[in-house]
């Protein structure tokens, strides 16, 4: 053993520690540190408070024993290898210590140098290659996640737990879309690369706490225990879905990944094994179902949840025509003169009986039923009246960005529904700007190009938004013509505190300066971190720090307390 060896030794004989340490020096020189004590109370604190390479425990310790303290020691879940130290040749008590937990057994007054090294040393390597057993048999070795057979064992212990403290757990089941395809096209050693990193974000997605499995294939669980309600789940499972969809290259080839992810709880659902595993792949397959990429919960009553998101659809529909939703409107100023430039079309449904539904909520519906596209054409338009208004206003240079979605990319009346909102509004159409995620950029790089060419010859600004949780790549922004990068505010939360963020966000507006592109920071909330968005050459920045948004008609008045504020600021 060339790294230094750490040894609890327990014996209460003060001669026989002076000669066992002696013998252990000459054995290991200054690689050896000792621990001594001469009680079984003292030693079994110890165990539990530092970790050893090996235990050397004295048969007979006062009124104690060896043998006995091994088996409390293991007890506790130790597995430290334990070496008994006797005082005869007998082999009597060699059952009752192996039942116990002891590894092997020296006689003290056989005790040499090469004797105790040699057998510290096959204690410690045996014990290892059981711990390498053990680990083979519970755990994937691809992935290093727990196997099926651990995942088993893991969900009955957690089940019975809940059962004991009248808790709940949640399973989670997921697998990767078109996974097959990957293995097809680059091969199975990309494919098990592509589960290697898949792996590694849904253990960062999750608690230590919590169990991470490998079923096989492509499958993965998650075991959640102590969630509290539903909505906690939601919060894991998108976390999930989002760091996997972040997978965008392994092994030097582009890939686009989704999973879809299932959810079933004890004891809501059920109420053992098996029939939480059935509930929870169920709601995987409506997962599926629901277009991929997405998660669902168990949901014994699929007709009544079809006819809830038809009923929204309906809704939806009737409050696009009676003008329910609403747009808020967030400031983005110049870092460099503090001066209002911009502003975010931000919609709102405001329902008349539920009040303001998310756009998390209202959104995947919109697309999935095609109204996005009826929905996408009031926002522009109300977006450059809206701009228009800001202008007569007192404001004649305010531009404003409208979020596109993929959907409303792809459809073939966007560039005339771009045109008719700028023509009727009365606005330039550089004072329009879309904003367009990384993936939409890199679906059909083609057709995209092309709509993108006619907005740019249309006059229409063009930015890439939540840049740098996507593709993040140079080659597709020199391919399209855009005007600015907006830095996802993921990066900007914890600019100041992450020397990885930082360097993201400091390389974003380097490379965005070197394609002569603008930069916008996202989620800027404190004045250290617009101070370090300004050091770095960042033109515009938006967030709470600035303002949240608001109803169009309440920007005028904020405008004009702000431009008082900065006034006083300057002043003082």
């Amino acid at each position: 053993m060339n790294e230094t060896i750490k040894i609890l030794l327990v014996e209460d004989d003060d001669g026989d520690y002076f000669l066992t340490k002696s013998v252990l020096e000459e054995a290991y020189g200054d690689k050896c540190r000792i621990d001594w004590k001469n009680n079984i109370g003292s030693a079994l604190q110890a165990t539990q408070n530092e970790n050893y390479d090996v235990f050397l425990f004295s048969l007979n310790i006062g009124a104690g024993n060896g043998i006995n303290l091994t088996r409390q020691v293991h007890s506790q879940g130790n597995e430290t290898p334990v070496v008994l130290l006797t005082g005869t040749d007998s082999a009597d008590f060699e059952i009752d210590a192996r039942q116990a937990g002891a590894s092997e057994y020296v006689a003290k007054k056989h005790l040499s140098a090469p004797l105790i090294e040699r057998t510290i040393r096959y204690v410690v390597e045996s014990k290892k290659d059981e711990q390498a057993l053990r680990h083979l048999a519970h755990y994937d070795p691809l992935t290093g996640l727990a196997n099926r057979t651990l995942f088993n064992a893991r969900l009955a212990e957690g089940i019975a737990t809940a059962k004991r403290l009248r808790g709940s757990l949640a399973l989670l089941l997921l697998d990767l879309d078109h996974f097959k395809k990957v293995n097809d096209t680059l091969g199975h050693p990309v494919g098990d690369k592509l589960l290697q990193e898949v792996s590694r974000r849904i253990q960062d997605s999750v608690r230590e706490t919590d169990t991470v499995a490998r079923l096989g294939g492509d499958e993965f669980a998650v075991i959640a225990t102590h969630l509290g309600k539903r909505n906690n789940a939601s919060v894991v499972a998108n976390k999930v879905i989002r760091e996997v969809a972040r997978v965008k290259q392994v092994d030097g080839h582009s890939i686009s990944t989704n999973a879809s992810l299932g959810i079933a709880f004890f004891p809501e659902d059920a109420y053992d094994v098996d029939d939480l595993l059935k509930r929870a792949d169920l709601a995987l397959y409506q997962a599926k179902d629901a277009g991929r990429g997405v998660f669902r919960f168990y949901d014994s009553e699929l007709d009544k949840k079809s006819r809830e998101v038809a009923r929204l659809q309906s809704q939806m529909f009737k409050s696009i025509q009676k003008k329910h939703f609403v747009l808020h409107y967030q400031p983005i100023i110049e870092t460099e003169t503090s001066e209002l430039v911009s502003v975010e079309a931000l919609v709102r449904w405001d329902h008349p009986q539920l009040g303001l539904i998310p756009p998390q909520t209202f959104i995947p519906i919109a697309e999935s039923s095609g109204l996005i596209i009826m929905l996408g054409e009031w926002i522009l338009k109300q977006a450059c009246r809206q701009v228009r208004e800001f202008q007569d206003g007192g404001l004649p240079h305010m531009s404003v960005s409208v979020n596109i979605s993929a959907v409303q990319f792809s459809h073939e009346k966007l560039f005339e529904h771009v045109a008719e909102a700028v023509d009727e509004s009365g606005i330039q159409p550089s004072q329009l700007e879309l904003e367009i995620t990384e993936s939409t950029l890199m679906s059909t790089a083609t057709q995209v190009n092309e709509t993108l060419q006619r907005l740019s010859e249309l006059g229409v600004r063009l930015s890439v938004d939540d840049f740098g949780t996507g593709y993040s790549s140079l080659a597709y922004l020199k391919r399209f013509p855009l005007d600015r990068l907006k830095i996802d505010r993921s990066f900007i939360h914890e600019v100041l505190k992450n020397q990885d963020d930082a360097a993201i966000t400091r390389a974003i507006i380097t490379m965005a300066k070197a394609l002569r592109l603008e930069v916008v920071a996202e989620g800027v909330e404190t004045d250290q971190q617009f101070a370090f968005l300004r050091s770095h050459g960042c033109e515009n920045v938006q967030g709470f720090l600035v303002s949240r948004p608001m109803p169009g008609a309440k920007l005028l008045d904020w405008h004009q307390r702000y431009v008082a504020a900065q006034e006083d600021a300057g002043r003082s």
